[in-house]
């Protein structure tokens, strides 16, 4: 049997069961436990979830926020018309769009990058 933190602050630990089923106790439910010489596995933050849509102004602000705005900008400028209609009026920006991909493979991101551009453009609030 095994325990991990599910908690930074340590406050609270979990333990994964045979079947899957989660059981957390906090701390001070194991101490003895940990008392007996058995130790508990260090924390270990949960991947962060990329967002596959994000709206028209959290992407713009993202990019503005990153500095690539202007270079997004001077791009789209120079690309077909389809592409921008599409950066004129789109309502949200899909992770996996035609657009998206052929812009950030233009400006030299790699997928990561582009994950925590969406990433972090999901947290921005209007």
């Amino acid at each position: 049997m095994s325990w991990r933190y599910l908690t930074a602050d340590q406050r609270i630990v979990f333990r994964t069961l045979d079947d899957g089923s989660m059981v957390s106790r906090l701390t001070s439910a194991i101490a003895r436990w940990i008392a007996d010489g058995n130790t508990v596995l260090p924390y270990v933050a949960p991947a962060a979830v990329v967002p596959q849509v994000v709206s028209r102004f959290q992407a713009r602000q993202a990019l503005a926020e990153a500095g690539l705005l202007p270079a997004v900008e001077a791009a789209i400028a120079q690309s077909d018309a389809k592409t921008r209609r599409a950066w004129a009026d789109v309502v949200e920006f899909n992770r996996a769009s035609r657009t998206v991909i052929t812009l950030s493979a233009g400006l030299g991101l790699s997928s990561a990058q582009v994950d925590a551009l969406f990433i972090v453009a999901s947290t921005i609030q209007a």
